[in-house]
């Protein structure tokens, strides 16, 4: 039976402080990988929907990286912490840069993450 948020904060309150820290520290990494979770699957549409001279990863991840790069430095700046964009492209980089907190990934990264390799 699941708890109630009353019944959690007291059970939170009942550990000691060294196996409570554990704890939220287990739940901060759990939470920053769903996190990267969500950005490397925003980063894997956004592989489908730009176009390139030749459907490489290496050319996909540089694309990417090159409009990821161009959105920070511009609409990103007014649209963060606000509603998703309704541009399908443009939704997806703002998403990458949310998850990212407001830091688009290296290339070397997105090359990894639409090779498989992260």
């Amino acid at each position: 039976m699941p708890l109630t948020l009353a019944e959690l904060r007291q059970a939170l309150v009942a550990l000691p402080a060294e196996e409570r820290q554990l704890l939220l520290t287990g739940l901060r990494g759990y939470e920053r990988q769903e996190q990267k979770n969500r950005r490397d699957e925003a980063l894997c549409k956004l592989a489908s929907k730009i176009p390139t001279k030749t459907e490489t990863c290496r050319a996909k991840a540089l694309a990417i990286a090159a409009r990821l790069s161009l959105y920070a430095a511009g609409p990103w700046r007014f649209e963060q912490g606000g509603p998703e964009p309704s541009d399908d492209v443009h939704a997806l980089l703002h998403t990458v840069l949310t998850y990212g907190d407001g830091t688009a990934p290296k290339y070397e990264t997105i090359r990894k993450i639409l090779d498989g390799r992260r």
